[in-house]
């Protein structure tokens, strides 16, 4: 509501020290809410040192998004981008209902019955479960239009999947060169991302 937005922007003028998660977000503060640089502190997330420990399991899920379903977080577009690549896929989907779930769930029994794919929704996780399910990823999507950080991508890095996903500002911040980027509106720079990172995991398997 306006009344929260105003009551939120007085509280950050009034505070002595604003720590923020990225750069990004903190030329937002700084041009949406009038923040002063030196009042705004950088402080990036961190993972558990259990997720830098690998082990020889078994990479038996292709595509891993870990999102909640809302429309910022772009399933649609996702869907339609797996549509298009018209190959057999087994893709895992974790994260809780704000609203879309029911929806994407329709849309992914229309693309399973199509291109025999298979779609895992998983609601609730637990900290190791949800470890377990990236080493076993080969790659990881992310194709949210808008976020302040991005934390499911610093924990696919360091489980050793794959990263695709959007090319936008937050995201280039965390993950530099180390992803494959596409336009988040466009499906089809989607699914020519996730080929090309399907491609790659095939090549580096060779080596």
């Amino acid at each position: 509501s306006i009344f929260k937005t105003l009551f939120q922007k007085l509280q950050l003028r009034k505070s002595s020290r604003i720590i923020t998660i990225s750069e990004f977000s903190k030329q937002d503060l700084m041009s949406k809410c009038e923040i002063k640089e030196n009042k705004v502190i950088v402080s990036y997330c961190g993972i558990q040192n259990n997720y830098l420990c690998h082990s020889n399991i078994k990479k038996e899920i292709d595509i891993l998004y870990v999102a909640t379903f809302e429309k910022r977080k772009n399933h649609k577009n996702l869907l339609a981008a797996i549509k298009k690549m018209g190959i057999k896929l087994n893709i895992t989907f974790v994260g809780r209902d704000h609203g879309e779930m029911s929806t994407i769930k329709e849309l992914a029994i229309e693309i399973s019955s199509e291109s025999e794919s298979k779609f895992n929704f998983i609601e609730k996780v637990s900290e190791a479960e949800l470890m377990d399910i990236y080493r076993k990823s080969k790659i990881f999507v992310f194709p949210s239009f808008v976020e302040g950080f991005g934390m499911p991508l610093i924990e696919a890095m360091a489980s050793n999947c794959k990263v695709v996903c959007s090319d936008i500002e937050v995201f280039r911040e965390v993950c530099g060169e180390g992803a494959i980027y596409f336009d988040p509106y466009s499906s089809s720079s989607i699914s020519a991302a996730l080929l090309t990172g399907i491609s790659a995991k095939k090549k580096k398997k060779k080596k």
